[in-house]
């Protein structure tokens, strides 16, 4: 009856029907709300469903831009000579973006573990910040710990970014570092090129492909 009475006392507050109904509420029913709120809401200028009419219209221009998006040149910098669980990684890219604007897309570096194939197994995303501009390229950067030990790669990908979509991969559409072609498909961008390197724990060498 104690191992009853535990288990009442630990768990009962999480598996009760209240608390299933606010997470769905919060997390679900209280979004989508919103979000029909805004594509139905009449914008500045008094359009009626002024979201929907906005959201179609970068739709339009990130479909037509994003064959000429590309990514020119990714700098690594900041690592010691023999990378470490935790060393900082500092990372430079270089895009053209045809015609969008920087807060118009996601520009992200790739992480995770590397196959015989460099293809990335279960990456992780780190968001890259717009730093400035260079002519007609814009370039992002970001710093991020190493977070993984063993063979480790990294890799670029631009994403498009609008405040009314559900997530960067919902129009399919992504570019990435080294690719000929922008990707038809986002969920494929953790498996093209990327640079590859052995992170140790506690000492060792580096090698980079």
């Amino acid at each position: 009856m104690e191992m009853v009475r535990h288990t009442l006392q630990t768990l009962g507050p999480k598996v009760l029907a209240s608390r299933m109904v606010r997470d769905y509420v919060e997390h679900y029913y209280a979004p989508a709300a919103h979000s029909w709120r805004k594509t139905i809401g009449v914008a500045d200028d008094g359009t009626e469903f002024g979201g929907a009419r906005e959201l179609a219209a970068y739709r339009r221009r990130a479909a037509a831009a994003w064959p000429q998006i590309e990514i020119t040149d990714v700098d690594s910098a900041g690592l010691p000579d023999t990378p470490l669980l935790g060393s900082k990684l500092t990372l430079t890219a270089i895009v053209q973006l045809a015609g969008l604007q920087p807060d118009e897309v996601t520009v992200q570096a790739v992480l995770g573990r590397v196959d015989t194939g460099d293809v990335l197994l279960d990456p992780t995303t780190v968001d890259m910040a717009h730093t400035g501009t260079d002519g007609v390229s814009h370039i992002f950067s970001t710093t991020t710990p190493l977070p993984l030990a063993g063979s480790v790669g990294y890799t670029v990908r631009v994403l498009p970014r609008h405040p009314m979509l559900a997530d960067g991969n919902e129009l399919g559409l992504v570019t990435l570092a080294g690719a000929d072609q922008p990707a038809a498909d986002s969920r494929c961008s953790a498996a093209r090129t990327c640079v590859a390197l052995v992170v140790c724990q506690n000492g060792g060498s580096e090698a980079r492909r």
